[in-house]
């Protein structure tokens, strides 16, 4: 049985008589590049000079701007192909960015610079260590830290002080976070609760 797509022999012989197309040849970016500067070496090389595609636009001002510079090498960089590089702007200089400033390049911060902190005397650290002893639940690291003007992480460095207060102000303390902890989880699906039981059992492994 023939099949019904094969081809037969006149039109094999009739593809092999075809002429072959032309290969599409793809343009040498240097070659066409108007940019490009070719230069002939003594050791019969052949050197290339181009802009890589990556330089600023004439439209972003660079630090060193070639107007800044002595006139000889003003000219040497108008005379070069990376002249485009250090053009300066046709903006104006009074919207133009201050000379090495950046900060019309970076997005604006997501939170103030914060201000220099404050210095605690060793009468102030007492007076954070009574009033954290004194009501464990309502002074908070943060509510300390905004009163004393230093951060959380110095209040936890701090601590309770010394005695049998301290030690018991803490445990208060724990065991509020922890019972605020458990009925959170109680509220978790079955998913969090696996999650959670794994991550304890790998945790008492360690």
């Amino acid at each position: 049985m023939k099949r019904a797509f094969a081809p037969t022999s006149a039109v094999c012989k009739q593809l092999a008589r075809a002429p072959a197309g032309r290969l599409a040849r793809t343009r040498d970016p240097l070659l066409s590049s108007a940019l490009a500067h070719h230069f002939s070496l003594d050791d019969g090389s052949h050197f290339v000079a181009r802009p890589p595609p990556s330089v600023l636009p004439p439209t972003v001002p660079v630090p060193v701007p070639a107007t800044s510079a002595s006139p000889a090498l003003a000219a040497a960089l108008a005379n070069s192909p990376f002249a485009s590089a250090v053009a300066p702007s046709p903006l104006g200089a009074h919207l133009a960015p201050a000379q090495g400033s950046t900060a019309h390049l970076l997005p604006p911060l997501r939170a103030p610079p914060v201000a220099a902190r404050a210095t605690l005397s060793p009468a102030d650290v007492a007076e954070l260590q009574q009033l954290r002893r004194s009501r464990p639940t309502y002074w908070t690291r943060s509510r300390l830290a905004a009163k004393f003007g230093v951060t959380p992480q110095v209040v936890g460095t701090l601590g309770w002080g010394e005695g049998p207060e301290a030690r018991r102000a803490e445990r208060e303390r724990r065991d509020q976070v922890e019972r605020r902890a458990d009925k959170r989880e109680a509220q978790y699906g079955w998913k969090k609760q696996i999650a959670r039981e794994e991550r304890q059992r790998r945790r008492s492994m360690w």
